[in-house]
């Protein structure tokens, strides 16, 4: 991981780098995860933090509250993100915000995974019809 990337997500980013930051990333997935997401978290998760919560997902989670994650495209699902320079998968719960939203348009195959434009045609990856449509738009929760 480059120490540019680094930074902004171990100690957030400046509005002056945060400008940056979106100039390098525009016409890129990202996702901006909520202020409180770390809080969030462990006061929604099935089990309460004395009956196993994972706290390590919980305090990743909070080095990057507040910032904008570059969404990895190559595998898109309709509720959660893997995310450039960060191991954590992020849902919707976590996140108040998406920009060039990839999913648009798009449908994901329920036999190879592939994602394709929404047409009628069969998938492009393995030629069956089975796909399912991703929603158009995220409405925040």
């Amino acid at each position: 991981m480059s120490d540019e990337i680094k930074v902004n997500f171990e100690v957030g980013l400046t509005p002056e780098q945060d400008k940056h930051f979106k100039a390098r990333t525009r016409g890129r997935m990202r996702v901006h995860i909520r202020e409180d997401a770390r809080k969030n978290y462990i006061a929604h998760a099935v089990c309460p933090p004395a009956k196993g919560v994972v706290l390590s997902y919980a305090d990743n989670l909070g080095l990057v509250e507040d910032q904008w994650l570059e969404v990895d495209t190559t595998h898109l699902f309709l509720t959660q993100y893997n995310c450039h320079g960060t191991t954590l998968r992020i849902y919707n719960r976590d996140i108040d915000a998406i920009e060039d939203d990839a999913r648009v348009d798009m449908a994901r195959c329920n036999y190879c995974g592939a994602t394709t434009p929404d047409t009628d045609d069969p998938c492009d990856g393995c030629g069956k019809n089975n796909r399912q449509s991703f929603s158009t738009r995220w409405i925040p929760s």
